[in-house]
């Protein structure tokens, strides 16, 4: 299987995030906690992260299950 389509099966799972900081991005939970996508992950971490990045910053989003931080911070 190419490169291309190993991520288009990847990202055709994703799912919009429903609210939160990071309402509206897309994540990919593979089976995570519903929570990721439904936005309502730890809202306190999501408030910090989210009034304490810029545009431009960097976000390293290390040992999760899925990138739910990482989302935030885009937000």
């Amino acid at each position: 299987m190419n490169l291309a389509v190993t991520l288009r099966n990847l990202f055709s799972k994703s799912q919009r995030i429903a609210g939160g900081e990071a309402g509206g991005l897309r994540i990919v939970t593979r089976g995570g906690d519903p929570d990721f996508a439904r936005g309502a992950y730890e809202p306190p971490v999501q408030q910090l992260l989210a009034s304490n990045l810029n545009a431009g910053d960097v976000v390293y989003d290390i040992d999760c299950g899925a990138p739910a931080w990482g989302a935030a911070g885009r937000a």
